[in-house]
């Protein structure tokens, strides 16, 4: 892990763990607000990857009416 992400590793968790459902685009947005800028939504994903941490989004709308066939 690289040392600027070491030291970023608590925020990330806090980010994941307070909010269920919270997007990659989010954590990117809320990094932004407190000043850290990361480029690409893959390093965030690798990141907590490496953290063992899950970001995974809820559907939180209706499903499709075409389904699968």
């Amino acid at each position: 892990m690289r040392t600027a992400a070491r030291a970023h590793r608590d925020l990330l968790r806090a980010l994941v763990e307070g909010k269920s459902g919270i997007t990659l685009a989010e954590i990117q947005a809320e990094l932004r607000t407190r000043g850290i800028v990361v480029q690409a939504l893959s390093t965030i994903h690798l990141m907590l990857k490496r953290m063992d941490l899950t970001h995974k989004k809820r559907r939180s709308g209706r499903p499709s009416r075409t389904g699968r066939t």
